[in-house]
């Protein structure tokens, strides 16, 4: 079981038949941000949105829980969902940061990824040059 997380994470399903997909949701929101998306896909998909630690139904997590914990525990779930079954992984801002930690610790369970809301830091020297190409 995925460290710092007390207890297993909440998820709903939809579609039977198909390839899965996994959605991942955004901060503030729960996997309940997802149902529109779920019902267009679950004619084709077996989809599962999952609440992350401490969003939604899922339980709250200590101090020292780290995104590969989050990744760990979002696995669990699919696997009790879907077992060993590739999945397509979809996230939206916080959630699009946890699927890349997903597919590292599995890429050969990981079908694709749709990341959406990613968050961007670029470097002080880029930001400047950008900015001076639009300043006169």
């Amino acid at each position: 079981m995925a460290q710092h997380i007390h207890g297993p994470l909440y998820y709903e399903r939809m579609g039977r038949t198909g390839p899965v997909i996994a959605f991942i949701h955004p901060n503030p929101m729960d996997q309940s941000c997802w149902i529109f998306q779920m019902a267009h896909f679950s004619t084709w998909y077996r989809c599962i949105a999952i609440d992350i630690p401490g969003y939604g139904r899922s339980p709250k997590a200590d101090a020292g829980l780290t995104m590969t914990d989050m990744a760990e525990a979002c696995w669990e779930a699919i696997d009790d969902a879907a077992p060993g079954e590739r999945a397509i992984l979809v996230g939206c801002s916080v959630g699009s940061s946890i699927a890349p930690y997903m597919y590292h610790q599995r890429p050969d369970k990981t079908a694709a990824l749709i990341l959406s809301g990613t968050g961007y830091n670029p470097t002080k020297e880029f930001t400047k040059r950008r900015i001076d190409n639009y300043t006169a």
